[in-house]
């Protein structure tokens, strides 16, 4: 293809220190049976053989880019990415994960077809064993701004890697995203971006090989870590109320932000601006239609209305001599 080609699909992938990774990430994008893509790789400051090796694949093929950057961050990395790249559809890929064969094919068809600027799909888990798990997500053909918005909320979808999206969404998207979180943005990102898209579409594949590594930010959670996530969560829940959400999806929302809560609780950093909520309403009220929470994530969460911190300190004590 020319220099000045124009591609279909931009994909931007972010890397820091996956020297073990990054030439298999490449590699499932370069193999894939539609090819009118451009590969947009961020070298975000990596101090291992990253850099080197997206080097040697870029030089035998010319639709990969190649940037460099001090170590920002994955926004930031995402966000050089988008500057460059020439697509009107933007795919973001983590450093560490696969496409599926057909990813390319399936999303792109399925956007033409529906006129969808966010197009969704499943992705399988890949363990340090090899071993896969299927993360299937209901499916739907088409939904609204609204609809899209009640079931990222209902089914925690808050995604925004591994999704075939209409440039304009993200354009803006950056600014919007304080650079101090770098956990957990991805909900803030996706809210952001379904408030304002025409049509959203999904289909009933695995296009995403999400790969887990002991050494990776999901897996590896510092404090620091957690209270960046809580304060995504409490960006996200104040998003929803300035942008009306609440007036369609209340119930959703909740379920979210008790979900939320659960999961903090668990990790040993309890989100205090959700439990303070909770203690401001009537508990009845706030616990209403809960369908989603298991019985014994309820009991959690009623105890930890009594004494937050005990709750979690026993919650992580018993997780210590497990």
């Amino acid at each position: 293809m020319g220099k000045n080609h124009i591609y279909k699909i931009s994909v931007i992938i972010p890397a820091y220190n996956v020297e073990n990774y990054i030439y298999d990430t490449i590699n499932s994008c370069l193999a894939q049976t539609f090819d009118d893509i451009e590969i947009i790789v961020v070298n975000d400051g990596s101090t291992d053989n990253t850099l080197e090796i997206i080097n040697s694949l870029s030089a035998k093929d010319n639709r990969i880019k190649v940037i460099s950057q001090e170590n920002e961050g994955v926004t930031s990395a995402r966000e050089n990415g988008l500057k460059v790249a020439s697509a009107d559809y933007i795919f973001f890929l983590d450093g560490d994960d696969q496409v599926t064969e057909d990813t390319f094919a399936i999303l792109y068809d399925k956007a033409i077809k529906e006129d969808a600027d966010f197009i969704a799909g499943d992705f399988n888990i890949v363990y340090p064993n090899g071993k896969k798990f299927l993360r299937e997500f209901p499916y739907y053909n088409t939904h609204n701004s609204q609809e899209a918005l009640k079931y990222a909320f209902r089914y925690n979808d808050f995604y925004y890697t591994g999704r075939l999206i209409k440039r304009h969404l993200v354009n803006s998207i950056f600014n919007k995203i304080p650079r101090d979180i770098t956990y957990g943005e991805d909900t803030y990102a996706v809210v952001n971006i379904l408030s304002n898209i025409t049509r959203a579409a999904k289909v009933s594949a695995p296009i995403l090989n999400y790969i887990q590594r002991d050494s990776s930010v999901t897996n590896k959670l510092l404090e620091k870590d957690l209270i960046k996530r809580n304060k995504a969560t409490s960006l996200t829940l104040s998003l929803a109320k300035k942008n009306g959400i609440i007036s369609f999806a209340e119930n959703d929302v909740r379920i979210f932000a008790l979900r939320e809560l659960v999961q903090s609780i668990k990790l040993g950093c309890p989100n205090i601006n959700i439990i303070e909520e909770i203690r401001l309403k009537r508990c009845q009220a706030f616990f209403k239609s809960n369908i989603g929470i298991p019985l014994a994530d309820r009991i959690i969460l009623l105890l930890s209305i009594i004494n937050i911190d005990l709750i979690s300190s026993i919650i992580q004590r018993i997780k210590r001599f497990r």
